[in-house]
């Protein structure tokens, strides 16, 4: 089973430390720390994380509580408040964003462990829609993973490729396929498609309307078992 993969911005560097060594002992795949706003938001915009651990207090101008703003707006992932902090004003300020989970430090393991499963365990059950976020030149957009319609490999970036437009994020194809596996098949080691888009396909070749994306020999029993399923 694939690691729940966490992006941790926290300021407190010797926290920080300490809480990205108790993730990893929990057995989760942690990134950062990020320390800012801007580097919280360049970090999850590049890893696509499943939760977000984040200080309410943070490096900078602006805030634990602006990053979950721009979180709600532009990804679909839970995250979870830390904090010192738990007078009145700062608790209904933080619940403006409606936060998955608050955590006052200190707190223990068990019950960070148990807010980060209660987290994601409530918002992925709930999940139909599944968004991608996308870094574009000069600003972050929404797609529906459901329009993208093949995925191509190039080195440590992916290329998103829908009907009309190509973007491109860094990520593996192994990890892009374990959190959309129900949508895409692995056709070759450089290409993924969207089973939604495949018209026909032959021993060589998937075909999308004039598209032709070669089948490897690696992945070609599992691939066309797959196809095979969703075109009878």
């Amino acid at each position: 089973m694939e690691k729940v993969k966490i992006v941790v911005v926290e300021d407190e560097i010797l926290f920080a430390e300490e809480l990205v060594d108790t993730l990893q002992k929990l057995g989760y795949e942690v990134y950062g720390p990020a320390i800012s706003f801007s580097e919280g938001i360049d970090l999850i915009s590049e890893v696509n994380p499943d939760l977000i651990l984040t200080d309410i207090e943070l490096s900078g101008k602006k805030t634990g509580i602006d990053l979950a703003r721009e979180v709600r707006k532009l990804f679909e992932i839970p995250f979870i408040y830390l904090t010192s902090f738990s007078d009145k004003e700062t608790i209904d300020l933080a619940r403006e964003n409606k936060p998955n989970a608050y955590l006052t430090k200190p707190y223990n393991t068990a019950e960070l462990y148990a807010a980060i499963e209660l987290a994601i365990d409530s918002f992925y059950g709930k999940k139909v829609v599944k968004l991608l976020v996308v870094k574009t030149k000069d600003c972050y957009i929404k797609i529906d993973v459901n329009d993208i319609v093949f995925v191509q490999s190039d080195h440590v970036y992916l290329e998103l490729n829908t009907e009309d437009k190509k973007y491109v994020i860094r990520q593996s194809l192994t990890d892009f396929l374990a959190k959309y596996e129900d949508k895409f098949v692995r056709v070759h080691k450089s290409y993924l498609v969207n089973l939604n888009f495949v018209d026909r396909f032959d021993s060589n070749f998937v075909f999308i309307k004039n598209l032709e994306i070669p089948i490897g020999k690696q992945y070609a029993h599992g691939a066309i078992s797959r196809i095979q399923d969703k075109l009878i």
